[in-house]
């Protein structure tokens, strides 16, 4: 047999119909060795890494590195040999390392009824994580369909009734040891996720609902990386990596309730005090709002002010807990108010509302004044002198807010149309 090189490297075999010898060039290490293709009936162990089963067929030959060249080796090399139990063994072991090679029926049937059990073990667990990955946080696009195909493909293995459907089984879904014990691999890191998924899922939940000002950069930081250690992807490729992303997560939530403490108890110390302002400031804005019903003092004034002080003054969050009372265990906010980190008290907003609301009010005031020095101006006596007098003290509605019910906007109403009080109303 004549050795000729070769550019492309690597042993190539092709399965053809099984038993028949047929012409093959084998190509290794840049060598072509033309022959034919047959059954290796021995190996010689100095070869190979470790394999269970006695004999080298196509599907496993990329399993072996081998340190002699293959020709000076190999006796017969056939591409697809006859089943037989110590060929399966290469895959049976991947699902029970307990299993070993058979010399004859009796040993192998035994050993065959233990690989079926395995089987039936393997294909309940295969069925339990098919059903449990959608409901489990897990990786998207690419790394999702190789979830998949590996379970898939394991359940197809499952189905096999015998050692010898086994063996066909594994060797046209996965083409060799390698691959199923890659899917095995998949399918524990899967099992161990679903053991830790609650603590993930609450960590990642706690992560999603932090919030930061523009102090907390480092806090913030900190809960990203976090967040990005914690991707499915990377802890499907390697579980083990949750021992030290939950460490971290402690030590966040710790500084984080910190923080969060820092800034709850000075905010609901400026709530309460502009919630008793705004509260003090409730009769005025009731008064526009009457005022803006009455077409009669001019058009309305304000129309936006009373809608807007009732947004202002829901928006205020109360709770009385005080810092050492805050529990921060299970959620990144305090139970009673929900404050979050960035949130402050809106006292701008309050400012320009109210600001709003004493410009309604000089408006009308003007209005109501400018209307009782024309009426009683036209007349001036004595007694009209005392009523104008009287009549602009009644004008400050500053001062009528807390007294302008329904019966004082009637008068008023009355006042402004035609220069008498409201038919059945009275001061």
């Amino acid at each position: 047999m004549a050795a000729t090189t070769n550019a492309n490297r690597g042993l190539r075999l092709d399965d053809d119909a099984l038993g028949e010898a047929q012409p093959r060039v084998v190509t290794h290490r840049g060598l072509q060795y033309p022959g034919e293709v047959i059954v290796a009936e021995t190996v010689n162990p100095d070869w190979v890494l470790p394999l269970d089963g006695d004999r080298l067929t196509s599907d496993v030959v990329r399993e072996i590195r081998f340190s002699e060249d293959l020709a000076d080796g190999l006796g017969v090399l056939r591409t697809r040999p006859q089943a037989s139990w110590n060929a399966a063994l290469h895959y049976a072991t991947v699902l029970d390392d307990g299993l070993g090679p058979a010399e004859d029926d009796a040993q192998t049937v035994p050993q065959e009824q233990r690989l079926i059990a395995a089987l039936r073990t393997l294909g309940a667990r295969v069925s339990e994580a098919i059903a449990e990955v959608p409901a489990r946080e897990t990786p998207s696009g690419d790394e999702a369909a190789d979830v998949s195909s590996n379970l898939d493909r394991l359940q197809l293995l499952c189905e096999a009734g015998s050692y010898e459907g086994f063996l066909e089984a594994a060797r046209s879904t996965f083409g060799g040891p390698s691959t199923l014990r890659a899917a095995m691999e998949v399918l524990q890191r899967l099992e161990r996720l679903a053991v830790l998924a609650p603590g993930i899922a609450a960590a990642r939940k706690y992560l999603d609902g932090m919030t930061f000002d523009a102090e907390r950069g480092e806090l913030r930081l900190a809960r990203d990386s976090l967040a990005a250690r914690a991707a499915p992807a990377d802890l499907l490729a390697n579980p083990s990596l949750w021992d030290s992303i939950e460490a971290g997560f402690t030590q966040l939530r710790r500084d984080y309730g910190a923080a969060y403490a820092a800034h709850h108890v000075p905010y609901h110390g400026e709530a309460a005090a502009l919630a008793t302002r705004l509260e003090n400031l409730r009769p005025r804005v009731a008064a526009v709002a009457r005022l803006n019903d009455v077409p009669e003092f001019g058009g309305p004034l304000g129309s936006d002010v009373p809608g807007r002080f009732g947004d202002l003054v829901a928006s205020l969050k109360s709770s009385e807990l005080g810092g050492a009372d805050l529990a921060l265990e299970d959620a990144p906010y305090c139970g009673l108010c929900s404050l979050s980190l960035d949130e402050e008290v809106p006292q701008r907003q309050a400012e320009r509302i109210i600001a709003d609301l004493d410009a309604a009010l000089r408006e009308y005031n003007r209005r109501l004044s400018s209307e009782a020095v024309t009426r009683i101006l036209a007349h001036p006596t004595r007694e009209q002198l005392d009523r104008f007098i009287d009549l602009m003290r009644v004008s400050d509605l500053t001062e009528l807010a807390n007294v302008l019910d329904e019966r004082v906007v009637e008068f008023l109403r009355g006042f402004v149309s035609d220069g008498r009080p409201g038919r059945d109303a009275a001061l």
